[in-house]
């Protein structure tokens, strides 16, 4: 997963990447009450998810890429922030798809 921050010339000054991506529980309950998982494909419509999803959304990019300053978060170009949600919610679900389906997970 990657993320560029620009400056206004449009012009990458930091670049954040991680392989490997940890969701904790409280994040992925915050954003079960915004996302409806039928639009996903529909920029509009993620568009308005994440205006509803700022502060879970922070919290979110600040756990995946934990150098991210909030100066960082102030100068990332919305339109980039459009697609990385999109990957996030992709990735969360096929996660939570993945999960065993046996109530007894320990002794599946």
């Amino acid at each position: 997963m990657k993320l560029d921050i620009k400056n206004n010339a449009g012009e990458v000054v930091k670049t954040f990447e991680t392989d490997t991506v940890t969701i904790k529980y409280g994040i992925i309950r915050d954003f079960v009450k915004i996302i409806d998982m039928d639009k996903l494909d529909d920029d509009m419509a993620v568009f308005g998810m994440l205006t509803e999803a700022f502060e879970p959304f922070e919290k979110l990019l600040k756990s995946i890429f934990p150098d991210l300053t909030d100066e960082d978060l102030d100068n990332i170009d919305v339109v980039d922030l459009v697609p990385l949600f999109q990957e996030l919610l992709v990735y969360i679900m096929r996660k939570i798809k993945g999960l065993p389906k046996s109530k007894n997970v320990i002794g599946a």
